[in-house]
């Protein structure tokens, strides 16, 4: 006997282990496709509902336990401030708060990341509460693993994400699944006890079809795509034609995004207005920098140092380089319009900040690595988005002479964090060999920057938004530009450029954030505008008693860095002086450019990522469709618990002897819906005698309520003293199909 409980008790855990493991392949795709980080907090949510169910916890435990993880889990992904610090809850409430009035606005766009990461919560409950009633109660989960093949071959389809793993994997999962779900079953039905050869009988079958079936799967000549590809015909129906895209190439919207881990694939515009500015110095303007390579795309460093001042502090000395004798500076300023805020403050590349004026009291924290800025309140506690501020800046020039005298031979020390910024994954040799072979001849640092820049000048690299692959399995990012492809855009030619210098040991980062924007008129005045179109990625490289200077090596832009030369004491402006036209950010092509079309100016920041907004809406509505698709169906399924309830509340409302008759017809519709069907030719009163008889009435409820239909049906009369009597019986009978 305890045999057999421990083998039921071993298999019941194995049927949620793999609940689990289906819950996992719906949450592993948010990952990737929109910004959304610490994956692993919603991954042991879903293992402690399971668990939860699984060891039999009453609902109110359940709730207060994952209520609790679901609130301490918002507070240390979302609220930087001490948990014991009573204010944050009331900071959260309040946001939820603002959130709801959007929803109900439909506002969706506007939902907050922390609200966004509740209603997540809340659909993993609901998806674990499901699995769980299937698993006991239905012993059936085939909706489910169909719903999950179906979004997986969505998002396989219409987005960056490779699901062939995914969908071969939950295909696995789903046919044991069901088949351990159909032995139950058949135990049940057959009244059969579980056993270790049961088991084993239904097992070694099952196991063996799988891996039968697998293996020609593998094996069976795959024919060509037989239909035409959906994608571009959806893209037609929602006015986007031409985006172009193809499954896992996909298409991604130009803008700004934090998720940097995978660049590549095609883009396509997205004219959102992000700021308009009035600087005169045209200047590219910095998000912030990252300086791992992964071959895939960029991450920071895991450690950072955090400078804090406030509004209208003069930072400028903390901000310049120990020595500036190798700068010459000029003072600017501008004024900042947002259109849409972020907590992040765009600055002005290059130079150097010297203060902001919010014209509120208002705090900022700069990252020293990553060189990004976020505005807080005054007090530190709430993050807050500036709609309007003013930057006063100094814009450096750099002297060649002196860049020109670092070679290879000064020490490293003068590099700080040196290794980051040359680290480098393991890459084809190939590469290696090509960054020795461009800087072969140059003996200092400055002209193998610009060797390398102007590498890219070369005829075979062409710019382009589309069409533009993701590098497949163990494929390099820069390799497969470098040697394969040779289109791309911001991203592809920066990239290459920091790994082509760091392969030579120069320090170098990968910077992002947009371009100047163009002119426009707003609110009766000429500014620049900027939009998502404008967003944008180069090079910054480290020079030793200098610092960090910017570099574009993507063919058709423009460096913003000056220069000039203190050996012949004469001053040249920028490498190209930027007009206040829209066209004239590009460099003027020579011959060896003329495939490279002027007009394409603005670039993604990281399109590997795509549009955070873009895609949270998008996966945000699939997941709540389905989700509520289960739910709707598990209410439909459910409806013989909880209609009797209804019926009884609508008939004690109505007053006419005709009540009767209805609540009669409505009994026999609730008894086939509870499994007691009524064979073809049977009178009524036999049905009431089967009905009597499978709920163990010893009064006859049935066969009463029977023959008082009978009456009135061809008698056409009812006795008003028993009508009462009569409702009670039905009410009481109406309430045992609902067990």
């Amino acid at each position: 006997m305890m045999q057999k409980k421990t083998l039921n008790t071993s298999i019941r855990c194995l049927l949620y282990f793999f609940g689990m493991l289906l819950v996992w392949e719906w949450v592993r795709p948010v990952g990737q496709l929109t910004n959304t980080g610490n994956l692993s907090v919603f991954l042991v949510f879903a293992i402690f509902s399971l668990l939860l169910h699984y060891l039999q916890l009453n609902w109110l435990g359940r709730f207060a336990f994952l209520s609790g993880y679901t609130i301490l889990s918002l507070q240390y992904l979302y609220y930087d401030v001490s948990l014991f610090n009573v204010i944050w809850i009331w900071d959260m409430i309040e946001e939820f708060k603002n959130n709801l009035r959007s929803i109900f606005a439909g506002e969706w766009l506007n939902l907050s990341n922390p609200f966004r990461s509740l209603l997540f919560f809340i659909l993993i409950w609901l998806v674990t509460y499901l699995i769980h009633y299937w698993i006991t109660v239905k012993k059936k989960i085939f909706l489910f693993f169909l719903s999950t093949v179906t979004y997986l071959s969505f998002l396989d389809t219409f987005t960056i994400y490779d699901a062939d793993q995914a969908i071969i994997r939950t295909i696995i999962i789903g046919f044991i699944f069901l088949g351990l779900l159909a032995f139950f079953r058949l135990l049940d039905r057959e009244g059969l006890e579980i056993s270790a050869v049961n088991l084993g009988n239904w097992v070694l079958p099952l196991g063996l079809m799988l891996v039968l079936s697998t293996l020609f799967g593998f094996a069976a000549p795959k024919l060509d795509p037989q239909w035409p590809d959906p994608v571009p015909f959806f893209k037609t129906q929602s006015g986007k034609e031409g985006s172009g895209g193809n499954g896992k190439n996909g298409i991604n919207q130009m803008g700004y995004s934090e998720n940097d881990d995978r660049l590549g694939g095609s883009i396509e515009g997205n004219d959102t207005v992000i700021f308009y500015h009035n600087a005169k110095d045209n200047p590219y303007w910095k998000v912030e920098n990252k300086d791992i390579y992964t071959g895939k795309g960029w991450k920071d460093t895991a450690y950072f140092e955090m400078s804090e001042f406030t509004d209208n502090q003069d930072i400028s000395a903390q901000m310049l380089p120990k020595d500036t004798s190798n700068i010459k500076l000029d003072e600017y300023s501008v004024d900042i319009t947002v259109k849409k805020t972020y907590n992040h403050v765009v600055l002005p590349e290059p130079s150097y900040l010297k203060k902001i004026d919010t014209k509120n009291e208002s705090s900022f924290r700069f990252d020293e690595l990553t060189e990004k800025l976020h505005s807080w309140s005054a007090d530190g506690v709430d993050k807050v988005k500036l709609n309007q501020y003013t930057l006063d800046y100094l814009v450096p020039s750099y002297d060649l002479d002196s860049l020109k005298k670092v070679t290879d031979e000064q020490l490293y020390e003068e590099v700080p964090m040196w290794s980051e910024y040359t680290q480098l994954p393991e890459i084809p040799e190939r590469v290696r060999e090509l960054a020795y072979e461009i800087t072969a001849e140059k003996t200092n640092w400055y002209d193998k920057v610009k060797a390398i820049e102007n590498y890219f000048d070369r005829p075979e690299f062409v710019y382009d938004k589309t069409d533009i692959p993701y590098p497949e399995g163990s494929q390099d990012y820069v390799d497969q530009f470098l040697f394969e492809t040779q289109r791309g855009y911001c991203d592809n030619f920066s990239s290459a450029m920091i790994v082509l210098l760091r392969a030579n040991d120069i320090p170098s980062r990968w910077a992002k954030g947009y371009t100047t924007g163009v002119t426009s008129t707003y609110k009766g005045k000429q500014l620049k505008k900027v939009t998502n179109n404008n967003a944008h990625s180069w090079v910054e490289v480290y020079f030793p008693g200098t610092g960090w200077i910017s570099f574009e090596p993507t063919k058709g832009f423009s460096n913003s860095a000056s220069f000039y030369d203190s050996s012949v004491e004469s001053t040249s402006t920028s490498q190209n002086d930027m007009p206040d036209q829209n066209a004239d950010e590009l460099k003027k092509p020579d011959a060896a450019e003329s495939k490279t079309p002027a007009k394409n100016l603005d670039e993604p920041a990281s399109s590997g990522s795509g549009s955070t907004d873009s895609n949270w809406s998008w996966i945000t509505f699939t997941i709540a469709g389905i989700g509520l698709g289960l739910i709707g169906f598990y209410v439909y399924k459910s409806r013989r618990k909880w209609l009797p309830w209804i019926y009884i509340h609508r008939y004690k409302q109505m007053k006419n002897h005709a009540v009767f008759s209805k609540a009669y017809l409505t009994l026999l519709m609730q008894l086939q819906r509870a499994g007691i069907k009524r064979p073809e030719g049977q009178t009524l009163r036999e049905y009431a005698v089967s009905v009597d008889s499978r709920y163990g009435v010893n009064e006859a409820h049935m066969q009463k309520l029977t023959k008082e239909y009978e009456r009135i049906i061809y008698r056409g009369d009812t006795e008003k003293e028993s009508l009462k009597k009569n409702f009670e019986l039905w009410e009481k009978l109406i309430k045992k199909t609902t067990t």
